[in-house]
């Protein structure tokens, strides 16, 4: 239940935030509910697949640095593993680095949107319903996101592209789907296209996404990143559920004549193409096109302040994000045949409990069992 609670808290007081027009209650009501959602992210424990997988690497890792070559052959990219290492050889257990990767991760979402959303408690709101549950559980990719948006993002507003370019390739080697953000700065130069010729190009993502599936299985062989061609599948239910939201930004905004949103706006529009087009693959379609996407977080909020009839854009917002967040402790929860609100909360308290919440192939869980039993034993 307290997954949901922390859902309604969001819920209610981003309803008071856009109802309020004190600057100075709506800084404060940020400030709680940011605590709030801080506190509930690093004591938030092993919530994905990807748990034991890191807790793996942790411990495949050498003891120094002098062995580069085991650390380039950890499976995981060489500043992240760099990071694991280092945290390894000042003696840090796996779930103080887990706990330290989250706390910066989400330090950097709050940073970036209490600088830049019109809304604030409500792009919290669209943070923890939509990207926490997946990209929170994926520890490179939420770190390069969060990463991604803090520092680069004011390069790109700023047109410092050097800079911007300087950055993406270090966080390049946190997580290689990062390589999407080498495209933001030609995005946001070169974008002339009119509204006609966008919807034109919309349609046609859709038709040629039903003929490209061979094209980017061969395109994953070639880059060794073939074990995504194995999940071969669209996702027709996820595909519609972003197009719902791509429709309600993008005909709110389509009016718009604020020049830096209209900057994230096309970014967020051949994001979400990258999405359409890789869409037969559903795992890679959302982890290239998270990066572009994550923009929501800014332009929800501005939808809501221009628009005139916020309130039943707020309803539209709020009915969303409960359907897709529930969807989402649906999904995970059935694989441990359990209801969406019985899923448990592990903390660092009670972290012996991460295999409760952890559904593997029986051949994966008996290979990596004895390395979790190694690390609670050593705590």
């Amino acid at each position: 239940m307290i997954y949901l609670s922390v859902y309604v808290l969001l819920l209610l007081t981003s309803f008071f935030e856009i109802r309020n027009k004190k600057e100075g209650n709506n800084n404060a009501i940020f400030y709680v509910t940011s605590t709030v959602l801080v506190l509930f992210c690093i004591l938030d424990f092993g919530v994905s697949l990807d748990y034991l997988g890191y807790l793996e690497i942790f411990y495949k890792l050498p003891n120094d640095f002098s062995n580069i070559q085991k650390i380039k052959k950890s499976h995981a990219e060489f500043l992240f593993a760099s990071f694991f290492l280092l945290m390894k050889v000042l003696g840090l257990k796996y779930y103080l680095i887990n706990l330290i990767t989250s706390l910066v991760t989400i330090l950097l979402f709050v940073s970036f949107i209490y600088k830049y959303s019109k809304y604030k408690t409500l792009s919290l709101l669209v943070l923890f319903s939509l990207y926490f549950v997946y990209n929170f559980g994926i520890l490179r990719q939420g770190l390069a996101l969060a990463i991604a948006l803090r520092f680069a993002y004011p390069y790109l507003v700023n047109k410092n592209y050097f800079k911007y370019y300087v950055l993406c390739g270090i966080i390049f080697f946190i997580h290689y789907s990062s390589a999407v953000l080498l495209l933001a700065p030609l995005i946001d130069k070169f974008y002339k296209l009119k509204k006609a010729q966008e919807v034109t190009i919309l349609i046609l993502s859709f038709l040629f996404s039903f003929f490209v599936k061979s094209v980017i299985v061969q395109g994953l062989h070639l880059i060794g990143a073939s074990g995504y061609a194995e999940n071969f599948h669209t996702n027709y239910g996820a595909l519609a559920i972003r197009f719902l939201l791509f429709l309600f930004v993008y005909l709110l905004l389509y009016k718009n004549n604020n020049e830096q949103v209209n900057r994230i706006k096309n970014i967020y529009f051949v994001g979400f193409i990258i999405y359409v087009l890789l869409s037969p693959i559903d795992i890679l379609a959302s982890r290239i096109a998270v990066y572009y996407k994550v923009f929501d977080l800014l332009l929800i909020p501005y939808c809501l302040y221009e628009y005139r009839f916020k309130i039943y854009a707020y309803f539209f917002v709020a009915a969303y994000t409960l359907t897709v967040y529930v969807n989402t402790l649906i999904g995970i929860s059935a694989q441990l045949k359990l209801n969406f609100y019985e899923y448990p909360y592990i903390t660092i308290f009670n972290k012996e409990d991460v295999p409760k919440t952890i559904t593997l192939k029986e051949r994966d869980l008996e290979r990596r069992k004895h390395i979790f039993a190694a690390e609670n034993e050593s705590n």
